[in-house]
């Protein structure tokens, strides 16, 4: 369903570590590399003191953005202890990217189903991807499409264009057209991949009608936005008046 690529480049620290720890090629932001203490701001911190759920979440942000993972959770646990659904979901996030513990996941999940009491839509994701990520049995995947339909209902833009993933691919339940209205949706919010696998739709006829010029529209968006295939896809229209249909998703 998903390609994991060879080279991986990580904006946001410290995703990165998990990739690197996998065996991925990571390139390294040089800044990301070392740590440095955070300068924290005087009322922030003492807005946290005083339980504001905000300063709490703000400063786990800051200490999680610097890889100071442990200050971190202990703010992001001040923070759920308010009753933030938020900080729930990051704590979860901690445990699958970054523990060490051989019950990392089953800790995660415990807290990912405490956000979704809450109604947040990144822990439904979140927890659709630990299914998805997870031994591969018919069970996790029928479950990581019912998290990621409830989290694509609440608007959730990673989870709607995994969604239409699974109908496209019929992994668990087969339908391109919904994959398609799924897609557009994504498409329409900016984002690059889904524009490019829209006009692979249109291109092959798939959960819609096959539309050359529209497929072009969508290769130009997302072309125009960095992705390398819809890029080559442009160069081969060009070139030879049709696209070339080995260039997938």
């Amino acid at each position: 369903m998903f390609k994991k690529p060879l080279l991986i480049e990580v904006d946001l620290p410290p995703y990165h570590y998990r990739w690197y720890k996998k065996g991925f090629q990571v390139k390294i932001p040089k800044e990301t590399i070392i740590r440095v203490s955070p300068t924290i701001d005087p009322e922030i911190e003492k807005q946290a003191k005083l339980g504001d759920v905000t300063a709490l979440n703000k400063l786990g942000d800051i200490f999680f953005e610097k890889y100071d993972l442990e200050k971190a959770r202990y703010w992001y646990k001040k923070a759920a202890q308010h009753g933030s659904s938020r900080a729930m979901t990051f704590i979860a996030k901690l445990f699958i990217y970054f523990s060490e513990d051989d019950n990392a996941e089953e800790k995660a999940i415990i807290w990912l189903k405490k956000a979704i009491k809450l109604g947040n839509d990144e822990a439904m994701k979140t927890l659709a991807w630990c299914y998805y990520n997870g031994e591969g049995v018919p069970e996790n995947y029928a479950r990581a499409f019912y998290w990621f339909k409830k989290a694509a209902e609440l608007g959730n833009i990673d989870a709607m264009h995994a969604l239409a993933h699974f109908y496209l691919d019929g992994e668990v339940e087969k339908d391109p057209v919904l994959g398609v209205y799924w897609l557009k949706k994504v498409a329409e919010e900016g984002v690059k991949e889904a524009m490019h696998d829209l006009a692979n739709c249109y291109r092959d006829s798939l959960g819609i009608e096959g539309d050359v010029e529209e497929a072009f529209n969508w290769y130009q968006k997302a072309a125009e936005k960095g992705h390398p295939i819809s890029r080559k896809q442009l160069r081969y229209f060009k070139k030879h008046g049709c696209f070339n249909k080995k260039l997938k998703w």
